[in-house]
């Protein structure tokens, strides 16, 4: 478990160095779906991840009971939610959703020109092994599985970009669970 969010913070922070590590915590969701209206001025409604990727498909795919996803946010607005098995074992088995939404970034971020499409053309940028997917979203692209830099299904719909990640222990397996996902995730924004 230690693994997954050691990883998850290493790329976070690699992302909010990406985009110039704007360090303060403005324009993060609150509880009732709204934006601190001094940091975000915009009206789009933002998205909840629990609501996109839910419990039961995190239970469905690893054929397993899960705990409460491990909640990570940055100063970028991404969310991610990571789901692992209940029950603990030695191998690393997790369902993720990173969720980043141009309504959920700071003006600091919207201001230089960051959105949600940027983020996602500055992920494919940084990949070598990026394999672009033609039918799924406006936009997306496989960066592999496993615990590695830019792996999951990574789409853009509209304003919204997410990366599903599954590691169940086979690539071709990952990439048929992820792709799965992805278009449940899609059918619910």
């Amino acid at each position: 478990m230690r693994i997954k969010v050691i990883f998850i913070s290493v790329v976070l922070a690699l992302l909010v160095l990406t985009i110039g590590g704007c360090g303060n915590k403005e324009g993060v969701q609150t509880d009732n779906n709204t934006l601190d209206p001094a940091v975000n001025t915009t009206s789009e409604i933002v998205l909840d991840p629990a609501q996109l990727l839910t419990k039961d498909d995190a239970e469905k795919l690893l054929g397993e009971a899960v705990g409460d996803p491990e909640i990570v946010e940055n100063s970028m607005g991404q969310k991610v939610y990571n789901y692992a098995p209940a029950k603990e074992g030695t191998a690393v088995r997790f369902v993720q959703l990173s969720l980043v939404q141009t309504a959920a970034m700071p003006d600091k971020l919207i201001d230089s020109g960051y959105t949600a499409a940027k983020l996602y053309d500055d992920s494919i940028d940084l990949l070598d092994e990026a394999k672009e997917i033609n039918d799924l979203g406006d936009r997306a692209f496989w960066g592999g599985s496993g615990l590695k830099m830019g792996a999951g299904l990574h789409v853009l719909q509209g304003d919204v970009y997410f990366i599903i990640s599954a590691a169940l222990g086979n690539e071709t397996d990952d990439y048929d669970n992820c792709r799965q996902l992805a278009e449940e995730v899609l059918n619910r924004l």
